[in-house]
């Protein structure tokens, strides 16, 4: 129906953003929605925190670009919209439990 179209809407601007802004008030004005309305309605309708989506998103392109490329942790970064690449280390980290250098050399499966 409408709603899972204003989802998979949203949902693909996102994946096309994730190095921008993303706030709920951008994401309302794409489908022309109040950003309290529009944060509701996706939770009902996914059963998932907008907010989080976005996060898992940004974390899930991150860890690709550190696998299958080598730009540095910094460009990375801010290709997925963290402008502070502490900060962006930091939730990274917390999320799968190493650090961006950590995860690499893993993926890679070598040392140094």
């Amino acid at each position: 129906g409408a709603n899972l179209r204003i989802v998979e809407t949203v949902q693909a601007y996102v994946a096309d953003h994730l190095d921008g802004c993303l706030s709920l008030e951008d994401l309302g004005r794409v489908v022309h929605l109040h950003p309290v309305y529009l944060s509701k309605l996706y939770k009902q309708e996914t059963g998932e925190n907008l907010s989080n989506f976005i996060f898992s998103k940004r974390l899930e392109k991150a860890a690709r670009l550190l696998k299958d490329s080598d730009l540095h942790v910094v460009d990375i970064s801010r290709m997925v919209g963290y402008k502070k690449t502490q900060y962006f280390i930091k939730v990274f980290k917390e999320q799968y439990g190493l650090t961006p250098y950590q995860y690499r050399r893993n993926q890679r499966g070598t040392s140094g």
